[in-house]
């Protein structure tokens, strides 16, 4: 017999897959308020170009705007991995637009049963899918924090 504290464990890390897989679920098929209602307040999403975005509303911001591109985003992922308070996922990311069309992979971060931030990567060539949205959005989002980038003089 399974000790119990092995069993809640597991059954800890069924759950939060299960959430992970919820959030990216949503993420591609627009559905804003269900996955808002598995982020923490102070949420942050970190793209594959290090842009960050800081709180759910930001967050939400982000969200309506990617739906408004009309990509058609699928993910089918083919690992999910739980590592402490993390779930790692990895798979094939779809679009109607080839420029999304990309491996990637997602870290998915929990305070408690929430997740309190993610982190998407890509290859070298992929767009920072915030600074698109952003762009369409008159750069109209708060809490968008573009990481400094400095250049060798030549």
């Amino acid at each position: 017999m399974e000790h119990p504290a092995v069993y809640t464990c597991r059954m800890f890390s069924r759950s939060r897959k299960s959430r992970a897989r919820t959030l990216v679920k949503g993420v591609c098929a627009g559905e804003t308020r269900q996955v808002l209602n598995l982020l923490t307040d102070d949420f942050e999403f970190i793209d594959s170009r290090s842009v960050r975005v800081s709180g759910r509303e930001a967050f939400a911001d982000v969200l309506n705007g990617l739906g408004r591109m009309n990509l058609d985003l699928k993910i089918k992922h083919d690992l999910v991995a739980v590592h402490g308070d993390e779930v790692l996922m990895s798979g094939e990311q779809t679009s109607v637009d080839p420029l999304f069309n990309a491996r990637t992979q997602w870290r998915v971060q929990f305070r408690g049963s929430k997740i309190s931030e993610v982190q998407t990567y890509r290859g070298a060539g992929a767009p920072s899918i915030v600074r698109l949205v952003s762009a369409m959005q008159g750069d109209q989002i708060a809490g968008v924090k573009t990481p400094l980038q400095l250049f060798a003089a030549a």
